[in-house]
């Protein structure tokens, strides 16, 4: 019953479509691949395969006249169909794509790392360590941030590790920076409908509520906002929230009190994000793959690594090996280590920062300007 409960789930949360596939050179698995590859890639040299909200009648057909069912027959012939030379996806912790080689060997396989991997919260290596894998899974090509993260995936992946840095943050976008202006990168999530409290995040046996996850931020706002103050800084947060702006708005206004700040709306598209970036003189994040990019950047960057609910051993820049505290990260959050990174910050001068960037973050994040590396291996599909 529990089965036929889930194939009915998951049949009314797809549409149904009769679109006919056509063989192409490249198969983009996942819909949402296509926010970054659709201006790499000519449209005419591509299908999708859209595993979120899909479901193709014509594939389902060729099931049933074959008498073949399951997810992987339905993978098998919808690939038969299109017949490409390459296979390649943005959503490195989707699990199954770890496994299209088996279902069809004929063309060659990329992920292309999108986002800052950690091994907790159940984010992609904590999953993959927890799996114990016989065998390592066969991917040809992994597009990843760094040195450090082309070693971690090696770990359980057989293929070539690549390091091209964020593809996002590599559609550079360049603009004048905006005197004394620090921002926030936020990494806030709305509420529940009633506002009340709940499960944020659990993993295993483990459980973080709302309101522990963000008592970070209720820590560290106010200490940035007290030195934006007496430093005479303008202060912006970039938001966050993909709706309801105003519950994020509200949170950091309760935080910051009675400085003049700046919300950053999220719109759609990543272009105003890295504008927001770029225009800033110090950046300052907590775990987002955001912070890491303005780093990559080369922009004057402060993180406050110390969100150590459900993992107390997590530390700024891994997997590559830090220690707890740096010129410009810690994992405290109190007055004189906001002081002391706020002037290391500042008091630097660009070329020095530059090459202390370079030595502390390459192996973490490197930057490939206008995604030459990524152009030039998709061009030989």
């Amino acid at each position: 019953m529990k089965i036929l409960n889930k194939i009915i789930e998951i049949l009314f949360n797809k549409k149904f479509s009769f679109r006919r596939l056509k063989k192409k050179p490249v198969l983009i698995y996942d819909k949402l691949s296509l926010r970054e590859l659709n201006d790499l890639i000519p449209s005419k040299k591509i299908e999708v395969l859209d595993n979120r909200e899909e479901i193709n009648l014509l594939i389902i057909l060729k099931m049933l006249i074959n008498l073949k069912f399951g997810k992987n027959y339905y993978y098998k012939f919808y690939l038969n169909t299109v017949s490409p030379n390459l296979i390649i996806t943005t959503s490195d912790h989707d699990i199954f794509f770890y496994k299209i080689k088996e279902i069809y060997p004929y063309a060659k396989t990329a992920i292309i790392q999108l986002s800052y991997r950690h091994d907790k919260f159940g984010d992609l290596f904590s999953i993959l360590k927890n799996k114990k894998i016989k065998k390592k899974y066969k991917i040809d090509y992994i597009f990843c941030f760094g040195a450090d993260f082309a070693k971690e995936y090696k770990k359980y992946i057989n293929g070539k590790a690549i390091t091209v840095g964020s593809v996002r943050n590599n559609k550079l976008i360049k603009f004048k920076k905006k005197k004394k202006t620090i921002s926030f990168i936020s990494q806030f999530r709305n509420r529940s409908k009633t506002n009340e409290d709940y499960i944020f995040h659990r993993w295993k046996n483990k459980k973080l509520m709302h309101s522990e996850f963000f008592s970070l931020e209720k820590k560290l706002i106010p200490l940035i906002a007290d030195f934006c103050k007496k430093k005479n800084y303008k202060l912006r947060i970039i938001g966050c929230a993909r709706n309801k702006e105003s519950e994020e708005k509200k949170f950091y206004k309760m935080l910051i009190n009675d400085l003049k700040w700046t919300y950053l709306s999220k719109e759609p598209g990543t272009k105003s994000t890295y504008k927001w970036l770029n225009e800033s003189s110090i950046n300052i994040f907590t775990e987002s793959t955001l912070g890491f990019e303005s780093l990559a950047r080369g922009i004057k960057t402060i993180s406050f690594y110390a969100r150590k609910s459900l993992n107390h051993n997590a530390y700024f820049g891994w997997p590559s090996k830090k220690k707890a505290r740096g010129y410009f990260w810690t994992n405290e959050i109190t007055a004189s280590e906001v002081k002391r990174l706020m002037t290391n910050i500042i008091s630097i001068n660009n070329k020095k920062w530059l090459d202390l960037k370079e030595k502390t973050t390459s192996s973490i994040i490197t930057l490939d300007e206008d995604n030459k590396i990524l152009k030039n291996f998709l061009n030989k599909f």
